[in-house]
């Protein structure tokens, strides 16, 4: 399965024993490329930042910072994805998709059209070279989506 953050129930994360206070206990997770249009998210979070407002009772909620060109415009590399993996999968919404290769959490950020019983119908803004804007993915390999509520861009 795929690891979130290690929260305490308070809204507060332990890191290396100390509790971080509310003020910044939203997870941020880094990424790096993992193939054409794919990433591999980091284990443990990178960094922890403000809460955002609309995920303010969300303790699964977390940031995921962008790796690669295929969504580009709307997400480019270093921009952080906000994510809230509460919120129901919906057609017509960006989202991470999640599938475990060697105990590695791959992952890829896509716009889903609609979901089948069997797949994932989506589509990338800016494809790897030889690969199409729509595609599909297997709902059994890609087991896991989570939706995408905004982003931070790159400072």
């Amino acid at each position: 399965g795929i690891a979130l953050p290690d929260l305490d129930g308070r809204g507060g994360a332990h890191v290396a024993g100390l509790r971080i206070g509310s003020g910044r206990d939203f997870a941020v997770y880094a990424s790096a490329e993992g193939g054409p249009g794919e990433i591999i998210r980091s284990t443990d979070p990178i960094d922890f930042i403000p809460r955002p407002a609309p995920v303010a009772h969300v303790r699964e909620a977390y940031g995921l910072v962008i790796t690669g060109e295929s969504m580009v415009p709307e997400y480019k590399p270093g921009e952080t994805a906000l994510i809230n993996p509460v919120l129901p999968v919906m057609g017509g919404e960006v989202h991470v998709f999640y599938s475990d290769l060697q105990g590695e959490a791959r992952a890829t950020i896509k716009h889903l059209r609609r979901a089948t019983a069997t797949e994932w119908l989506v589509t990338q803004h800016n494809p790897p070279k030889s690969k199409p804007k729509d595609f599909s993915l297997s709902r059994k390999e890609w087991h896991t989506a989570h939706r995408v509520f905004g982003k931070h861009a790159r400072l």
